[in-house]
């Protein structure tokens, strides 16, 4: 059993073989496009931790503002190349994929394909075939979104165990503290002049 799997894979691979590149590069945008795609949050929780320490300006939050919209125009244009990447090479399998069967079918002998009928062989050619475009094209966006995910997740609960206190605990201390100066964390319209 573990040999055909192998087998199966080696076969995809090889099949894969002109469009390496093309796949690599997929990979490659959309884990970029995953990180880029996480800016807009920093820049965000920077501007909330601005406001609340009471340390804001009308420039710093532009440029919060800038870094978090380049951030998610980023992060749409790379994972659209990216998309756009790994169809191009889906669609290239499967053209391989089709060819392949049609040589196959090339060498069967003639009372095989006249006693089956022309659906089955459709069916084999169009609808089983096209199931694959899925796996190949979606599904290594959708991979490299939940790895940055995991990652990031993973360096949250380190960060979160190396603090003393817990990040509630933390927000109501920072929250007590701006009471105290009477700052509300909200800008009066007179700041930014």
């Amino acid at each position: 059993m573990n040999k055909s799997k192998k087998g199966t894979i080696r076969r995809l691979l090889e099949v894969a073989k002109p469009c390496r590149g093309l796949l690599t590069s997929a990979v490659v945008l959309a884990v970029l496009g995953s990180f880029s795609g996480i800016l807009p949050y920093i820049a965000v929780s920077r501007m909330i931790a601005d406001i609340m320490n009471g340390r804001y300006s009308f420039g710093r939050i532009l440029f919060l503002s800038l870094i978090a919209l380049l951030g998610y125009l980023a992060s749409l244009w790379l994972n659209t190349a990216s998309t756009i990447r790994s169809h191009r090479a889906a669609f290239t399998v499967l053209k391989n994929i089709r060819k392949a069967i049609s040589v196959k079918l090339s060498r069967v002998p003639m009372g095989t394909i006249l006693d089956t009928p022309s659906g089955k062989y459709k069916a084999m050619l169009v609808d089983v075939v096209e199931k694959l475009e899925l796996p190949l094209a979606h599904i290594s966006n959708k991979n490299m979104d939940a790895a940055v995910v995991e990652y990031i997740g993973g360096i949250q609960v380190i960060k979160t165990f190396r603090q003393g206190n817990p990040p509630i605990a933390n927000t109501r201390m920072r929250l007590g503290k701006a009471n105290d100066r009477k700052q509300t964390g909200f800008v009066k319209p007179m700041d930014f002049m």
